[in-house]
């Protein structure tokens, strides 16, 4: 009998210690769930700045792009490479300002002339597939090609004059001894605020394009069957009174090149 009482206290005592144990155990559970839910809403107030990078353009056909952003109120930005008359339309009805353009001519005479623009627009809305194309008149063409390449870009967070205002900004024009708009020697800008840089080179030749610094990505390289070709290239510039460059060697086959600065607020630099 004394066995058999000790034996039902032993299973009362786990049976009360698996009671306190099981409500342990929930209240851990509870306690964790509460962290959890919390921890997020801590981490996202702590988290950098979104980059003002919003959206890359996707080729979907030899002349045209479509853009998607995640945020409203970008700068859209395009630089193109084709003939005489080059402009640019899209399906989300935004009005592109030309902002820089050169012209040189492959041939050494004015019936041949090749346009490396840049355009920009400001879209208020978050962009879904929006149907960025060049239109060249069809009169207007170099060995059988009227455009040869573009890109776009969504920049978030851009000032209220959307441009960097340093005056070294923007430049554009070619190095080849040829006939062109105007002649430099190397690409360089000093930034006067936050910026994010855009830069492109037009080619005339199959020997490349520029050499960027540390801190560029080049976005594409596009070469067609006459040796014609199109590179683009962004990089963030963070701190003003930088100086960016973008190397070319002297009389390559780097025909024209240019390189703009959107100024951007604090918060997105």
């Amino acid at each position: 009998m004394h066995n058999t009482l000790l034996t039902d206290r032993y299973i009362q005592g786990l049976r009360t210690n698996d009671l306190v144990s099981h409500k342990t155990l929930r209240g851990l559970v509870l306690l964790l769930m509460a962290v959890f839910v919390y921890t997020p809403i801590q981490v996202a107030h702590a988290a950098s700045p979104t980059s003002p990078l919003d959206g890359l353009g996707v080729p979907i056909g030899p002349d045209s792009q479509a853009l998607t952003t995640a945020r409203g109120h970008d700068v859209i930005v395009v630089v193109a490479y084709g003939g005489f008359g080059l402009n640019i339309s899209d399906s989300a009805g935004l009005r592109f300002t030309q902002r820089v353009s050169s012209w040189i001519s492959p041939c050494g005479r004015g019936d041949c002339l090749l346009y490396l623009s840049e355009f920009y627009a400001v879209a208020d809305r978050p962009l879904r597939s929006d149907n960025i194309t060049a239109v060249v008149p069809l009169n207007s063409y170099y060995d059988g090609f009227a455009f040869v390449g573009l890109q776009a870009v969504a920049i978030h967070g851009a000032s209220r004059g959307i441009f960097d205002p340093d005056p070294s900004i923007p430049i554009i024009g070619c190095q080849r001894p040829f006939l062109c708009s105007r002649h430099i020697l190397q690409l360089s800008i000093q930034t006067s605020t936050p910026d994010f840089v855009v830069a492109a080179t037009a080619v005339d030749g199959d020997s490349g394009g520029c050499f960027t610094e540390p801190g560029f990505t080049t976005v594409q390289t596009i070469m067609n069957p006459v040796d014609l070709g199109f590179e683009f290239y962004y990089r963030i510039v963070p701190a003003p009174n930088t100086t960016v460059n973008l190397a070319c060697p002297p009389y390559n086959s780097v025909a024209m090149f240019e390189m703009d600065a959107v100024s951007l607020t604090p918060s997105q630099s």
